[in-house]
């Protein structure tokens, strides 16, 4: 392969520095994965790998991605780069090519380790593939293959799924941040606007109520089942019937403290502001609820908005995408199904409506918009709800290196119905939301672990009611 270049069906394909640098680093072991920021180009490495490797005869590949849109978008690049026909295998269509087909993991996982791969040089390509760390997509890479590469924005997964995709991938061997992509020219410069919303009186009293119910619960939650991910513990307990009616109760204030912050008033009333203001731009709106997305299309019904989402068809996900795409301006309303790695070119104008935690959702969703060749420098909008859950949406993205000079906060006010700029302590921010240093601590009669000395001293080695007289006096008597 040719240096910051390479050469495919009579065709020249150009490499930044960076792209070559990251092929090196993978032909040495070729194994691991790269992390660049979205919109750089992650995806022409791959082309450039793909290309050397069918060079040898035996030469066979496989790229893996976790959804069918991406899918077709992989096919198709690969078609034009090598001037083949690729297969596409994905549920019911199964188009299997010799040398080259494209996966969807689902698919992938059941169908992948019972492929003949004996005398082939085999390399699996995984796009996103943070996605991937799921116990039961990691078959797929139970496979025979002499190679892995894997991509991705953000490989550290919020939960501990980073262990389980470097155990399958190989570890990050290249990354590529937002900061070197701007200095180099390779991304376009953008602007993030931290816009905070205002709850009215009856939605913070409801939020209030929500917030204490959870603290509360939680508190007791803890002391009785141990430590760990609360949520999911209660799920589980709720699954099976539990007769706790404190847990049904928690996981209410949950989903009722979420709604209460999703769906507040003022978010929509300040998107009305932003959608006249951007009137001529190429906007994409983003909203974690179905329901409210439903409204947000009712509601800008004169805009003749295009809607991606999971409850569409894939033909009109595919036509909404190629209609978006082709104009030059226009509304594209969608939920969680756009967040990570479908095309979208030169739309410069995003809004987050509603808050996610998720520092990879929100990271991936502000790359689609950094894509250059924009009219104009990129603006992406974040809601969030100051002095709330909401927030630590914010102080996530600045704990995983966002970098700080490109977040301004901005409040809107609803007595003048205007978005104005505004001034935040960020250390003050982080402050609010430290995560707490809990020692762990084991009860030596149950065997059972909790997060913190409290939790250890008022739990109930036996449920209440099934205790016998002679437990529930034992409980009083020191060790």
């Amino acid at each position: 392969m040719s240096a910051n270049f390479f050469i495919s069906n009579g065709n020249k394909f150009l490499l930044y520095d960076w792209q070559q640098d990251s092929i090196i680093k993978w032909e040495q072991k070729k194994r691991g994965i790269i992390q660049a920021t979205t919109g750089s180009g992650k995806s022409r490495v791959a082309h450039a790998v793909i290309v050397e490797w069918l060079k040898n005869p035996n030469g066979v590949v496989t790229v893996v991605v976790p959804q069918i849109g991406l899918a077709t978008q992989w096919r198709i690049q690969l078609e034009e780069i090598l001037g083949i026909t690729v297969g596409q295998v994905q549920g019911s269509k199964k188009v299997w090519n010799p040398r080259i087909n494209v996966i969807v993991i689902n698919t992938a996982a059941k169908l992948l380790p019972e492929k003949d791969y004996t005398n082939k040089n085999h390399l699996i390509v995984a796009d996103e593939c943070h996605r991937m760390a799921a116990p039961t997509f990691a078959r797929c890479f139970t496979a025979d293959h002499d190679a892995t590469l894997g991509l991705s924005a953000t490989p550290e997964r919020e939960d501990t799924g980073l262990d389980v995709v470097s155990e399958l991938l190989g570890e990050v061997i290249y990354t590529y941040g937002y900061e070197e992509a701007l200095k180099a020219g390779v991304i376009s410069d953008f602007e993030v606007r931290a816009v905070q919303i205002p709850l009215t009186a009856f939605e913070q009293k409801k939020h209030d109520d929500a917030h204490h119910a959870i603290i509360s619960l939680s508190r007791s939650l803890n002391a009785r089942y141990g430590g760990g991910n609360l949520i999911a513990t209660c799920q589980k307990l709720l699954a099976r019937g539990t007769d706790d009616t404190s847990v049904g109760g928690f996981l209410k204030a949950i989903r009722e403290r979420k709604e209460i912050l999703n769906g507040a008033r003022n978010r929509f009333a300040a998107l009305d502001l932003l959608m006249h203001k951007h009137k001529s731009n190429k906007k994409m709106v983003f909203h974690e609820s179905l329901e409210d997305l439903d409204r947000l299309e009712g509601r800008y019904s004169h805009l003749n908005p295009l809607v991606y989402h999971s409850k569409k068809t894939a033909k009109h996900r595919r036509e909404s995408l190629a209609k978006f795409s082709a104009s030059s301006q226009g509304l594209l309303l969608s939920c969680r199904a756009l967040v990570e790695g479908i095309d979208i070119p030169d739309a410069d104008v995003g809004v987050m409506v509603s808050g996610t935690r998720s520092v990879r959702s929100r990271i991936q969703t502000i790359g689609r918009l950094l894509r250059k060749g924009g009219k104009e420098q990129p603006k992406i909008y974040l809601f969030y709800v100051p002095k709330t859950s909401d927030e630590k949406a914010i102080t996530n993205l600045i704990s995983k290196g966002f970098p700080k000079d490109k977040l301004a906060f901005y409040c809107y006010d609803a007595t003048t119905q205007s978005i104005t700029p505004t001034t935040v302590n960020l250390n003050s921010l982080k402050s609010n939301f430290q995560p707490r240093k809990y020692s762990p601590q084991h009860c030596k009669k149950c065997e059972r672990t909790f997060k913190s000395v409290v939790g250890l001293n008022n739990h109930h080695c036996v449920p209440l009611e099934d205790m016998s007289w002679e437990q529930f006096l034992s409980g009083f008597k020191k060790d």
